[in-house]
């Protein structure tokens, strides 16, 4: 499955991008798009912990989901973080459109989905 998380500033996705080991993807947006994608893969875990039956641990084993944290970008004029929510409207609407995930969050005062 795909996830997509959205975020506005790079200072605060860094540690995110740091901790899931993500990498710069050039390759999901034109390049005239000021987004910024960072992309991995996370390995999946059940979520009834010592519940789950034997199968369904099997079934997870070696799972994983790509995910992708995805930045507003950058002011051309100021060289700073978009941070409205035009910014956030267009690169989470492209990001959808592009990804097609299971699950996209957005971080701050935006509440997160979940795909039906």
């Amino acid at each position: 499955s795909t996830v997509v998380i959205v975020m506005a500033m790079q200072a605060e996705a860094q540690p995110l991008i740091d901790h899931l080991k993500l990498k710069k993807n050039e390759d999901v947006f034109p390049k005239h798009f000021r987004a910024e994608c960072y992309s991995g893969s996370y390995p999946q875990h059940g979520t009834d912990g010592e519940k789950e039956s034997e199968e369904a641990k099997k079934k997870m084993e070696g799972a994983s989901s790509l995910v992708h944290l995805v930045l507003n970008g950058k002011c051309h004029m100021h060289d700073v973080d978009i941070v409205g929510t035009v910014g956030a409207a267009v690169t989470t609407f492209a990001a959808i459109q592009v990804s097609k995930p299971a699950i996209y969050l957005l971080n701050n005062r935006i509440k997160g989905r979940k795909r039906t």
